[in-house]
């Protein structure tokens, strides 16, 4: 099918290239995992099991998981309540992290599935693929749920169309300039009907200037924050219809969203 290109993102390049933007988080985050760097006091950011138990993460759940991974936790929100996936569904984290979400979908989920952490800091895909393999969720056992680990760019994913079944954003949308790339490149590897989970930062209203310049706020989702209306007419002009927009009960100029949206055949 052809798609549209526009991408209302495109105001962000006036002030920092999307290479610049894109070599300031990948820096940033090698930093945050080594512990060398922080929010500024301008980013007051909560993070770790205090953020996923605001989030109502399932934290009985979790329990096994080690305390030291918390720390490099930073989710946008709870995607839990949007992902169902079938037995032996493949879903692509996308931006993982230290992949607690795979961790809490694999330790809930009934039935065998198959999840791929993708990121681009490799140092924190070592550390979640030895914590998974503690937890014994390294595919070895065919009847339990896998998670696989692969280092890469999600504007030149490395996977054959029509990969998978699902396809999440923990606080990964807004980390790129370019957002429609990034969602072409989606659209490609999702399977026919398949669905796109995006938690993130939305805006309630255009975003003041002095953002576009704050190459930290690009780091910490709020620099790449669209409104509502924009982000809809993002998605699904690359292809996507979108399904649930969670509501905003907060006033604050950014607030928490969750978005579904399935590919459109």
């Amino acid at each position: 099918m052809d798609r549209p290109s526009k991408d209302p993102s495109a105001r962000h390049s006036a002030r920092h290239s999307a290479r610049h933007i894109r070599q300031h988080i990948k820096a940033y985050y090698e930093r945050l995992f080594n512990g060398h760097s922080a929010p500024s006091p301008e980013l007051p950011i909560r993070q770790g099991r205090d953020l996923a138990a605001a989030l109502l993460y399932p934290l009985d759940s979790l329990a096994v998981l080690p305390a030291r991974i918390w720390e490099h936790f930073l989710p946008c929100g709870n995607p839990l309540q949007y992902l169902h996936p079938k037995a032996g569904d493949s879903i692509l984290n996308l931006g993982s992290g230290i992949g607690i979400d795979s961790m809490a979908l694999a330790q809930t989920c009934e039935y065998p599935i198959d999840i791929v952490n993708l990121d681009v800091v490799s140092q924190i895909l070592f550390e979640s693929r030895t914590v998974t393999s503690e937890l014994g969720l390294s595919g070895l056992d065919p009847s339990h749920s896998s998670i696989s680990f692969i280092c890469g760019e999600g504007s030149h994913l490395p996977f054959r169309p029509a990969t998978f079944d699902w396809i999440l954003l923990n606080g990964v949308l807004n980390l790129f300039p370019d957002k429609q790339s990034l969602l072409t490149e989606i659209w490609q590897v999702l399977k026919e009907g398949g669905r796109l989970v995006v938690m993130d930062l939305c805006a309630a209203t255009e975003l003041p200037e002095y953002f576009e310049k704050e190459l930290d706020g690009w780091a910490w989702c709020m620099s790449g924050a669209h409104t509502k209306s924009q982000l809809v007419e993002m998605v699904e002009s690359a292809g996507f219809r979108v399904e649930v927009l969670s509501e905003n009960e907060d006033p604050d100029l950014l607030f928490r969203m969750g978005l579904l949206a399935r590919k459109a055949s």
